[in-house]
Protein backbone atom coordinates (compact mmCIF):
# COMPACT_ATOMS: atom_id res chain seq x y z
CA UNK A 1 0.00 0.00 0.00
CA UNK A 2 1.40 3.38 -0.89
CA UNK A 3 2.23 5.89 1.81
CA UNK A 4 -0.49 8.28 0.57
CA UNK A 5 -3.19 5.61 0.81
CA UNK A 6 -1.97 4.54 4.23
CA UNK A 7 -2.11 8.18 5.35
CA UNK A 8 -5.71 8.51 4.12
CA UNK A 9 -6.63 5.20 5.75
CA UNK A 10 -5.18 6.42 9.07
CA UNK A 11 -7.16 9.66 8.80
CA UNK A 12 -10.43 7.86 8.10
CA UNK A 13 -10.05 4.88 10.46
CA UNK A 14 -10.62 6.85 13.69
CA UNK A 15 -13.69 8.53 12.19
CA UNK A 16 -15.11 5.15 11.22
CA UNK A 17 -14.26 3.89 14.71
CA UNK A 18 -16.20 6.76 16.28
CA UNK A 19 -19.19 6.02 14.06
CA UNK A 20 -18.95 2.37 15.09
CA UNK A 21 -18.90 3.36 18.77
CA UNK A 22 -21.99 5.50 18.27
CA UNK A 23 -23.84 2.42 17.05
CA UNK A 24 -23.04 0.75 20.37
CA UNK A 25 -24.03 3.78 22.44
CA UNK A 26 -27.29 4.26 20.56
CA UNK A 27 -28.15 0.58 20.50
CA UNK A 28 -31.09 -0.48 22.65
CA UNK A 29 -29.09 -3.63 23.40
CA UNK A 30 -26.92 -2.49 26.31
CA UNK A 31 -25.20 -5.88 26.32
CA UNK A 32 -23.29 -4.80 23.20
CA UNK A 33 -21.93 -1.75 25.02
CA UNK A 34 -20.85 -3.88 28.00
CA UNK A 35 -19.08 -6.30 25.64
CA UNK A 36 -17.29 -3.48 23.87
CA UNK A 37 -16.18 -1.91 27.14
CA UNK A 38 -14.71 -5.23 28.29
CA UNK A 39 -12.82 -5.67 25.01
CA UNK A 40 -11.28 -2.19 24.71
CA UNK A 41 -8.12 -2.75 26.81
CA UNK A 42 -7.21 -5.79 24.71
CA UNK A 43 -8.09 -3.98 21.46
CA UNK A 44 -5.70 -1.17 22.38
CA UNK A 45 -3.00 -3.62 23.56
CA UNK A 46 -3.30 -2.24 27.09
CA UNK A 47 -3.33 -5.51 29.00
CA UNK A 48 -0.60 -7.36 30.87
CA UNK A 49 0.52 -9.90 28.31
CA UNK A 50 2.58 -12.94 29.33
CA UNK A 51 6.21 -13.15 28.24
CA UNK A 52 6.49 -14.73 24.79
CA UNK A 53 9.10 -12.99 22.65
CA UNK A 54 9.95 -14.41 19.23
CA UNK A 55 6.69 -16.33 19.07
CA UNK A 56 4.87 -17.46 15.94
CA UNK A 57 1.87 -15.17 15.44
CA UNK A 58 -1.22 -16.38 13.61
CA UNK A 59 -4.15 -14.07 12.99
CA UNK A 60 -7.48 -15.80 12.36
CA UNK A 61 -10.55 -13.66 12.05
CA UNK A 62 -13.18 -15.87 13.64
CA UNK A 63 -14.05 -19.24 15.14
CA UNK A 64 -14.22 -21.04 11.79
CA UNK A 65 -10.71 -19.96 10.84
CA UNK A 66 -9.39 -20.97 14.26
CA UNK A 67 -10.94 -24.42 13.90
CA UNK A 68 -9.31 -24.73 10.48
CA UNK A 69 -5.93 -24.03 12.14
CA UNK A 70 -5.94 -27.13 14.36
CA UNK A 71 -3.87 -29.35 12.02
CA UNK A 72 -1.49 -26.47 11.19
CA UNK A 73 -0.93 -25.73 14.90
CA UNK A 74 -0.29 -29.41 15.64
CA UNK A 75 2.36 -29.50 12.90
CA UNK A 76 3.96 -26.25 14.09
CA UNK A 77 4.22 -27.64 17.61
CA UNK A 78 6.02 -30.72 16.25
CA UNK A 79 8.51 -28.64 14.26
CA UNK A 80 9.14 -25.62 16.47
CA UNK A 81 9.68 -24.90 20.13
CA UNK A 82 8.43 -21.32 19.69
CA UNK A 83 5.28 -20.33 21.48
CA UNK A 84 2.25 -19.90 19.24
CA UNK A 85 0.20 -16.72 19.53
CA UNK A 86 -3.25 -16.60 17.97
CA UNK A 87 -5.23 -13.39 17.62
CA UNK A 88 -8.82 -13.19 16.47
CA UNK A 89 -11.35 -10.47 15.87
CA UNK A 90 -14.15 -12.22 17.76
CA UNK A 91 -14.64 -13.43 21.33
CA UNK A 92 -15.82 -16.83 20.13
CA UNK A 93 -12.69 -17.14 17.97
CA UNK A 94 -10.55 -16.29 20.99
CA UNK A 95 -12.34 -18.91 23.11
CA UNK A 96 -11.67 -21.53 20.43
CA UNK A 97 -8.02 -20.44 20.12
CA UNK A 98 -7.57 -20.90 23.87
CA UNK A 99 -8.27 -24.61 23.32
CA UNK A 100 -5.25 -25.03 21.04
CA UNK A 101 -2.69 -22.54 22.38
CA UNK A 102 -1.76 -20.79 25.61
CA UNK A 103 -1.48 -17.41 23.89
CA UNK A 104 -4.86 -16.33 22.54
CA UNK A 105 -5.98 -12.72 22.41
CA UNK A 106 -8.35 -10.40 20.62
CA UNK A 107 -6.41 -8.70 17.86
CA UNK A 108 -5.33 -5.16 18.50
CA UNK A 109 -7.10 -2.52 16.46
CA UNK A 110 -5.42 -1.59 13.21
CA UNK A 111 -4.08 1.61 14.75
CA UNK A 112 -0.33 2.25 14.68
CA UNK A 113 0.02 2.84 18.43
CA UNK A 114 -1.88 -0.30 19.47
CA UNK A 115 0.05 -2.41 16.99
CA UNK A 116 3.38 -0.94 18.07
CA UNK A 117 2.67 -1.82 21.72
CA UNK A 118 1.62 -5.34 20.75
CA UNK A 119 4.66 -5.90 18.52
CA UNK A 120 7.09 -4.44 21.04
CA UNK A 121 5.87 -6.92 23.62
CA UNK A 122 5.69 -10.12 21.58
CA UNK A 123 8.34 -9.48 18.89
CA UNK A 124 6.92 -12.26 16.70
CA UNK A 125 9.38 -14.01 14.41
CA UNK A 126 6.72 -14.59 11.77
CA UNK A 127 3.08 -13.68 11.11
CA UNK A 128 0.57 -15.90 9.33
CA UNK A 129 -2.74 -14.32 8.34
CA UNK A 130 -5.61 -16.71 7.66
CA UNK A 131 -7.85 -16.03 4.69
CA UNK A 132 -7.83 -12.60 3.10
CA UNK A 133 -7.56 -10.20 5.99
CA UNK A 134 -6.29 -6.81 4.93
CA UNK A 135 -5.01 -4.73 7.82
CA UNK A 136 -2.76 -2.04 6.31
CA UNK A 137 -1.14 -0.88 9.56
CA UNK A 138 -0.60 -4.43 10.78
CA UNK A 139 1.12 -5.45 7.57
CA UNK A 140 3.17 -2.24 7.50
CA UNK A 141 4.19 -2.50 11.17
CA UNK A 142 5.25 -6.14 10.85
CA UNK A 143 7.22 -5.45 7.68
CA UNK A 144 9.19 -2.70 9.46
CA UNK A 145 10.07 -4.87 12.46
CA UNK A 146 11.95 -7.41 10.36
Amino acid sequence: MGRALLFIYNLLAPLIGIAYLLVFFLSPRRKLLKTLKAELPERFASVAYPKAEKCIWIHASSIGEVKALKFFIDELKKRSSAKILITTTTKSGKAEAEKITDLAFLSPLDFPRALRKFLEHFKPSVLFIMETEIWPNLITAVSYTH
